[in-house]
């Protein structure tokens, strides 16, 4: 058995071959052709590659769903990524280590204003941002995080203290899943795909490893969203995630 074949497998949600008829279309040939050899099993990857597409609208359809963020709240203040969304039904709430995948991770917040964002390697602050009075979310800016390694998230609330703590994914699986990426970024742009195009599809395979947070990062990445992505932003932006 290979290396690749020993990963952990994530639970999956059952996938279907489901083709969305308005929003955003990715290239039918690309999406026919991708085939991910290095992180799914083969029936996965099966099913993967007929799942055609899917507009920003039922990637925020699947968010929704999950509801609230758990295990990483302060007072009034709570980080919706990253962070765990768990069913609304859920009411426990964990205070488990969030793995990632993204090495300059997303922060989201509601409720609470903050004064800075930090991160702690070691009880060492590694890296620290000051946030404006009406910012909602900031993109970490600092070196690469390492995979594997732990990291805690800090926040001045006005007070220093620790909110959630990170893990960007081992290094075997860091790299499987960016083998992946490359190869759905390289399949697209050979069909002609543009970037938010490129990013819905990354949105739609990190939604199916239940990776939250890397989904809303492909989200919130694009510089020059279309009408439709705009709108799902404003959904997130003023959705209550916190209840």
């Amino acid at each position: 058995m290979s290396k690749l074949e020993k990963l952990d497998k994530f639970a999956l949600g059952g996938i279907g071959g489901l083709l969305v008829l308005s929003g955003t279309i990715l290239p039918l040939e690309a999406a026919n052709n991708l085939n991910f050899s290095k992180y799914f099993s083969s029936i996965d990857r099966d099913n993967y590659s007929n799942y055609l597409a899917l507009s920003w609208n039922e990637i925020w359809a699947r968010i929704k769903r999950k509801k609230v963020a758990g295990g990483s709240r302060n007072g009034n203040l709570c980080l919706v990524s990253p962070s765990q969304l768990i069913d609304k039904d859920n009411n426990s709430q964990t205070n488990s280590i969030q793995e990632i995948w993204h090495q300059n991770p997303l922060f989201i917040w509601q409720l609470g204003k903050l004064e800075a964002v930090s991160l702690r390697d070691e009880n060492q602050i590694y890296w620290q941002q000051e946030v404006e009075a009406t910012q909602t979310n900031l993109f970490y800016n600092g070196k690469p995080l390492q995979p594997g390694k732990t990291y805690q998230v800090v926040v001045f609330h006005p007070y220093e203290t620790e909110i959630q703590k990170i893990q960007i994914v081992a290094p075997d699986k860091h790299e499987a899943i960016a083998a992946d990426l490359a190869e759905i970024e390289n399949q697209l742009k050979s069909e002609g795909a543009d970037r938010e195009t490129i990013a819905l599809k990354k949105a739609d395979y990190f939604a199916q490893l239940q990776m939250w947070s890397d989904v809303l990062w492909e989200l919130y990445s694009i510089l020059n969203p279309s009408e439709e992505l705009k709108e799902t932003l404003e959904q997130l932006n003023t959705h209550n995630f916190c209840q």
